[in-house]
């Protein structure tokens, strides 16, 4: 148990597995009450399993919600505050990839890909924000690599998490005034299950499993990637950047921006032959 952190609240949506069970993990066992937000009962159900054997009497709920729905969110802020009465950390980590050419990439993919990795933090934001300001508490988001570089296949993906990254740098600076803190995470590679679910709803298997390949050997565990973003966010950091790939990218973009582009364009092109 910290100080810092014991009794304080943390709302984490796709709370259930990867990322998100493992900052839960990672805050639990500094004392945090969380409130697990997912659209999958039976993963929030053993989710709950696995915190409660760390410690079987401290805080936990349970909130099966639609993120990409703007009632939903909004009730979401009801519930939890019902159950908390009050909002310390809000974790807007939901989110999906569909791997396919732009070509390939059918309207109603981009629409699925904006609502759950977009219009869900805006909502998360907006809705939550009043409960955050009491508390002067602090919003984290995930963006990505993707939020940093567009990756060739996930054109969606990184639109998304580029948006996600602009939105956290204006409310850094706009909440500032209220004491409200903004952080903003930019992953590399995770393993996590999304890998092989991204080859599965590929247009293009063989290719999503060779740049897969690729990334396998700088990916980080989604612990390491945790205990990473809650340092960051005890130093009140606007930005967090986890993995060598991630680190990589960012440095060689901010000294010659034109060379990442042509290294991923040659690579990508050579995957592809």
């Amino acid at each position: 148990m910290n100080e810092k952190w014991l009794n304080k609240v943390a709302v984490i949506t796709g709370g259930a597995g990867g990322i998100g069970i493992a900052l839960a993990e990672n805050l639990y066992r500094k004392g945090c009450a969380i409130a697990l937000v997912d659209i999958n009962d039976e993963a929030l159900n053993n989710a709950k399993t696995q915190l409660q054997a760390i410690n079987p009497s401290q805080t936990i709920s349970l909130h099966n919600c639609d993120v990409s729905s703007e009632d939903a969110i909004k009730q979401l802020v009801v519930d939890v505050l019902a159950q908390h009465g009050r909002v310390d950390f809000l974790f807007n980590n939901a989110g999906i990839a569909i791997v396919r050419s732009f070509e390939n990439h059918d309207i109603a993919h981009w629409k699925k890909v904006i609502d759950i990795n977009l219009w869900s933090v805006i909502y998360g934001c907006k809705y939550f924000l009043p409960a955050l300001k009491e508390t002067k508490g602090s919003i984290i988001n995930t963006s990505s690599l993707a939020g940093l570089l567009g990756m060739p296949y996930q054109a969606s993906y990184s639109l998304t998490k580029m948006a996600v990254k602009s939105l956290s740098e204006t409310l850094y600076a706009e909440l500032a005034v209220s004491d409200v803190h903004v952080l903003v995470v930019h992953p590399g590679a995770i393993k996590t299950p999304c890998l092989e679910k991204a080859i599965e709803g590929s247009d293009n298997p063989e290719l999503t499993a060779k740049l897969n390949q690729l990334t396998a050997s700088t990916a980080i565990t989604p612990e390491k990637l945790a205990a990473r973003v809650v340092k960051a966010l005890s130093k009140r950091k606007q930005r967090c950047v986890v993995g060598a790939d991630a680190h990589a990218v960012d440095a060689i973009k901010r000294v010659i921006p034109s060379l990442v582009h042509s290294l991923f364009a040659t690579l990508f092109k050579k995957f592809y032959r």
